[in-house]
């Protein structure tokens, strides 16, 4: 995987477990269980921004985008990035359950630039990728079979 992620330029961020393999002693069948984990640096929804600055800036220090697309599942998660540090930051947030909160939804609407509800997909990062990367041709291709898909 380190591999993939030079390739891309890539940094990832997340929280560091150990593993131990185990065996069911009566199906046989094999397993994996956290066994140890960084205790004194966990990342959750409700610290990810304090934790990018304090732990992981000088790993990301070289690699900052001018421009960012940031993708969250809560309101909190739209200020992962400050604005300052960058030209552009899209924000898209993903909201599972928006038929029975539009209180929420109203939230999401005002927070992020784009919102995909229930369990959508990743199109619309794919559309903005393909768009910034100058692929209008293959954008247009997706959005026409998106249009017929909803018909």
């Amino acid at each position: 995987m380190g591999r993939l992620l030079a390739l891309f330029n890539t940094t990832v961020v997340a929280n560091e477990f150990s593993f131990e393999k185990v065996t069911d002693p009566e199906s046989g069948a094999h397993d994996l269980l956290i066994s140890d984990f960084d205790r004194g640096n966990i990342l959750h929804c409700m610290n990810k921004n304090s934790f990018l600055k304090e732990n992981a800036r000088e790993k990301m220090e070289s690699r900052l985008r001018k421009n960012v697309i940031l993708m969250g599942d809560i309101v909190e998660d739209s200020q992962m990035v400050g604005d300052p540090d960058h030209e552009t930051v899209v924000r898209v947030g993903y909201l599972n359950d928006s038929k029975t909160d539009t209180e929420v939804l109203e939230r999401y609407k005002d927070t992020f630039d784009v919102v995909v509800t229930g369990d959508g997909p990743l199109l619309p990062v794919n559309l903005l990728l393909m768009h910034a990367s100058g692929r209008q041709d293959q954008v247009e291709r997706m959005v026409r079979g998106a249009e017929t898909l909803d018909q």
